[in-house]
C-alpha cells in the first residue's frame, strides 16, 4: 500500500477554492482517505476511489462524502500524461457536484458511467506527492 499526500485548486462559481489530504492506494489501483476542503460549508470529508493507467495516461476518479449527514457528493476525474511510470505528479481535470449521497463501485466501468452524466461540472487540479510505500 503506498500513501500520498495530496493538495489542490477547484474552480466554483468562478472562485478558487483550495483543498489538501492523504490518499492510501493498494496494488490493485483503489483508494480511501481523507480531503479537507477549505472552500465548502463542511470541510472534512471520506474519499474512495481509482487509479487507473494506461499507455499515455494515467487517471484519478474519487467520490467525496461529507463525515456528517450531508445530501450532497462530489464526484471528480482528472488525468496527466504518463512520464516516468509515477503516480505522483500534477493532474487536471473536472469535479461535478451531485444532490444525492453518490456510491463507490469497485468496477472502474460502472463507476464511470455511473457519474460522467450529470451534475454541474468545474476544473480542478490535484497534485500527488508519496508519502512511503
Amino acid at each position: 500500500m503506498e500513501v500520498y499526500s495530496f493538495d489542490g485548486i477547484y474552480k466554483y462559481k468562478g472562485r478558487k477554492n483550495d483543498f489538501e489530504g492523504v490518499i492510501r492506494i493498494d496494488l490493485e489501483g483503489l483508494f480511501n482517505g481523507e480531503i479537507f476542503d477549505f472552500g465548502s460549508i463542511k470541510h472534512e470529508r471520506d474519499i474512495k476511489g481509482h487509479i487507473i493507467e494506461n499507455r499515455r495516461n494515467i487517471y484519478i476518479s474519487f467520490i467525496e462524502r461529507s463525515l456528517r449527514s450531508d445530501d450532497v457528493s462530489i464526484f471528480s476525474h482528472l488525468e496527466k500524461s504518463r512520464r516516468r511510470n509515477k503516480v505522483e505528479g500534477d493532474y487536471e481535470g473536472y469535479w461535478k457536484s451531485f444532490k444525492k449521497e453518490l456510491e463507490f463501485r469497485e468496477d472502474y466501468d460502472f463507476f464511470m458511467e455511473q457519474y460522467e452524466n450529470g451534475g454541474s461540472k468545474d476544473s480542478g487540479r490535484i497534485s500527488l506527492k508519496l508519502v512511503r510505500y
